[in-house]
């Protein structure tokens, strides 16, 4: 990086000696989409804001830029430099970024810490990573820049203050630029499906409530022969008797909101009805055998094998991966698309509640700025241009080619949605990754990626999905480490309690002594650590 100044000898030690906690940081399981439609009816920011970024008359500049992204290997394209967007961005404001890419972030990231030759610029890698290092000195903090340079981002966070409080250290400052998800419909990528000619053949309705999905199940195995009537990650119907769990998309932690505060999911009553309840499904062959050893839930080859032979009726899973793709190869081979969208499911209370789904930022990517860059407000404008209505071409590409512009409706032509390596992974590759680079994600987009069903499954879920999510938090960095280290032993002593609960292999009379055993892993402290936090991100967003 020959543009960058090299940081200082005693903050390459701090760093260094930090490593171990922030690659330890909290992940959250993120899907992203993309296409289009209607720009004037985007997400919040767009309606917030007039910006459009439009071209400075400046002198040229040129920046180090480093990013993490995975490539196709058929397209060519090795770096941001070779996509579209950035060639526009580069003629509208008069900036050059020189991008280095790699594909293993976390990693590359902190030996370019270590090493103290920094970039201008750094995209692409957890939240918690550039908190980490800009609690440190390393990265530059950004909220005076938001305010005066990024007009766009500042009205998102005016709008919805839960994007400020989500970016604010527990030092008070901000150190990255967040992957926004402003309209409630693009954090709702994931929910229940369910076999609807299986229905038609037992001759009942698409189930609403967990007693209903008991019934469905029995007579998928009864009638139909189903011997893993419902596979993937069976965790998520926990969520159904409104407790946290870690169930598909939300595999970080088990707590959960209710009244104000942050609880554990394990320790409450309700969590013990829910596992009993996927006991009753276990045991009775409604739930598949093999639940508990699937690494990729929904989306794993085991499951989508149960899929193609007959066995497999319901899921939980993305509307584009696992909806669309179980629907594509069923089309291929028979020439239907059975799986049909259905809402959460509502529990005992008679309330549907749901996990797998984003906060009002993605929390697994973010763009941060070095301490020792001289260029911070020519950066400020690249941002701006991403979080503007400026993005909505940026998202598209050139028009005439890859999109199609009609009464301000964009729409991507047949070269990108037809593509040989599918329409996400074009976008990616060719026109801007929209799936690691900070911007303000527009519902259309994601909308338009998805088919007919994968679309109204998007639609009932942001209706009925809850409001159990935790928001995204910040911890400092004795938190971090902390949460860390207490969440390594307990979440792995729930999920093995849990199995063998679920699996008959532990009697149901034993879970007092598992509550007490769970208690002695430091529960109590996670919790009140959480709510901590919790109480800083209330501060910050009133």
């Amino acid at each position: 990086m020959k543009k960058a100044k090299k940081l200082t000898a005693v903050l390459l030690a701090a760093l260094m000696a930090a490593s171990a906690v922030s690659g330890c940081s909290q992940e959250t399981a993120t899907e992203t989409s993309s296409a289009g439609t209607e720009s004037s009816s985007g997400s919040s920011s767009s309606e917030a804001s007039s910006s459009e970024a439009a071209p400075v008359e400046q002198e040229p500049v040129s920046l180090e830029g480093w990013g993490v992204a995975t490539f196709d290997g058929t397209t060519g394209i090795q770096s941001y430099n070779d996509q579209i967007a950035w060639k526009q961005i580069e003629e509208d404001t008069g900036i050059h970024v020189d991008w280095t890419i790699t594909t293993d972030g976390e990693t590359q990231l902190g030996l370019l810490m270590a090493s103290g030759d920094l970039p201008d610029i750094m995209v692409g890698v957890k939240a918690q990573l550039f908190e980490d290092y800009g609690m440190q000195g390393a990265l530059m903090p950004l909220e005076d820049l938001i305010d005066q340079y990024i007009p766009s981002l500042q009205a998102i966070i005016e709008e919805d203050p839960t994007v400020g409080g989500s970016i604010t250290s527990a030092d008070g400052h901000i150190y990255f630029f967040p992957r926004v998800l402003g309209d409630v419909g693009t954090r709702c990528w994931a929910g229940w499906m369910i076999r609807g000619d299986w229905l038609e053949q037992v001759g009942m309705e698409v189930p609403t409530t967990t007693d209903e999905l008991y019934e469905v199940l029995k007579a998928f195995k009864e009638q139909l022969g189903a011997d893993r009537a419902l596979s993937g990650n069976p965790r998520s119907l926990i969520w159904a008797f409104g407790v946290g769990s870690r169930g598909e998309g939300n595999s970080v932690h088990d707590m959960f909101l209710e009244d104000g505060e942050i609880k554990f999911g394990p320790t409450d009553p309700r969590y013990r009805e829910a596992a009993e309840y996927m006991n009753k499904l276990y045991s009775e062959g409604l739930l598949d055998p093999e639940w508990n050893t699937f690494t990729a839930g929904a989306s794993s080859e085991q499951v989508r094998t149960g899929v193609m032979t007959d066995e497999v009726g319901v899921l939980y899973g993305s509307y584009s991966g696992v909806l669309g793709t179980n629907n594509s190869l069923m089309q291929q081979d028979r020439g239907v698309e059975p799986f049909i969208s259905m809402a959460p499911l509502a529990g005992p209370d008679g309330e549907a509640a749901i996990q797998g789904m984003h906060t009002s930022i993605d929390s697994g990517k973010g763009g941060a700025i070095a301490s020792t860059t001289e260029h911070a407000e020519d950066i400020a404008r690249l941002f701006e241009y991403t979080y503007s209505d400026k993005r909505y071409e940026l998202y598209f590409g050139t028009e005439g080619d890859t999109y199609t512009i009609e009464d301000g409706v964009y729409t991507y032509t047949d070269k990108v949605t037809k593509s040989n390596i599918g329409t996400m992974q074009y976008i990616n590759n060719y026109i801007f990754d929209l799936s690691n680079y900070p911007s303000d994600y527009p519902l259309e987009v994601y909308q338009s990626i998805l088919t007919d069903e994968g679309k109204r499954g998007n639609e009932i879920t942001t209706e009925k999905c809850g409001d159990i999510k935790v928001p995204e938090l910040r911890f400092s960095a004795e938190e971090n480490a902390r949460t860390t280290s207490l969440l390594r032993d307990i979440n792995t002593y729930v999920d093995e309690n849990l199995a063998a609960f679920v699996n008959g292999e532990r009697d149901f009379s034993e879970w007092d002594a598992y509550m007490d055993e769970l208690e002695s892993l430091g529960v109590s402290e996670l919790v009140e650590i959480y709510n901590t936090s919790y109480q800083r991100f209330l501060e910050a967003t009133a």
